[in-house]
């Protein structure tokens, strides 16, 4: 463990090797993506690639969202970018992509482009049992998580961020009107920005549904979550039940709710209500 946590304070410190890894791990899998499906194309399944290119022209008048210091700019945007998807009988891709550019006229922020891609991919190992989920997200955030700058600005108080996903589950009918999911999901996830903490987190999942009538479902689901990261470490159990009704076509009533319990590894616990 003091190996581990040595290894990481070091690349908390070389900013651009946290650069490297975000880019990286995004082009990987995109990468991965798009050989197979180059190699499953000859199987005649569903293929879509659609690029796009935006132009927009924006006005701020407080770039850097400070009340007493005011600072206003015309900002040019480009993104280039494309979309595709691809639908086969044992997997499913959908990708999207888009370079961002900014060009601020009067200079208040220099450099400032970054980069978006959505990427997700669902596996078949078994038919309607076994499944692998995959998916990796680039975009920009906020550093404040109490806050979202994103809504207010298009870079105050913000770093780009990367998150991985791998996700094995089954699926489960005991009984027609019985399903059960259970599975592990595996989040990694990496700032740019050297002052935000990354963080790891193991989740173990239990859903389950049960068909009381054509239109009454009742749902029980729990999860286990260990996060780990270099501010601190915890264990959260969540439980939930809840009911979907659907009243109408394709229109329902749905509704969730449990308890948290969090243990820190300071030795703090939290049990609060969740809904």
């Amino acid at each position: 463990m003091t190996n581990i946590n040595n290894i990481r304070s070091k690349m908390k410190t070389v900013p651009e090797f946290k650069q490297t890894v975000l880019i990286s791990s995004t082009i990987v899998f995109v990468t991965a993506i798009t050989v197979l499906t180059n190699t499953a194309e000859s199987a005649a399944a569903d293929f879509s690639f659609k690029p796009s290119i935006t132009v927009s022209e924006e006005y701020t008048d407080n770039v850097f969202l400070n009340s007493l210091a005011q600072k206003s700019d015309y900002i040019t945007r480009i993104r280039p970018g494309f979309t595709s998807k691809y639908n086969a009988p044992f997997w499913e891709w959908d990708i999207s992509y888009a370079y961002d550019y900014r060009y601020y006229a009067k200079q208040t922020i220099k450099n400032d482009n970054t980069q978006e891609v959505a990427a997700k991919g669902l596996i078949k190992l078994i038919d309607e049992r076994l499944f692998l989920e995959l998916s990796d997200t680039y975009k920009r955030v906020s550093l404040d998580s109490v806050r979202d700058t994103t809504t207010e600005s298009l870079s105050f108080q913000q770093t780009d961020s990367n998150t991985a996903v791998v996700s094995p589950y089954v699926i489960l009918r005991p009984t027609a009107a019985t399903m059960l999911k259970t599975g592990y999901r595996y989040i990694n996830t990496l700032y740019k920005d050297p002052a935000a903490v990354d963080n790891v987190s193991h989740v173990g999942f239990m859903e389950s549904y049960y068909e009381v009538a054509p239109k009454l479902t009742l749902n029980l689901e729990y999860r286990f979550t260990r996060q780990e990261s270099d501010l601190q470490q915890f264990n959260r159990h969540d439980a939930y039940l809840g009911s979907r009704y659907e009243y109408a076509d394709k229109s329902f009533i749905f509704g969730m709710g449990g308890v948290s319990k969090v243990y820190y590894n300071n030795g703090i616990n939290n049990l609060n209500p969740i809904w």
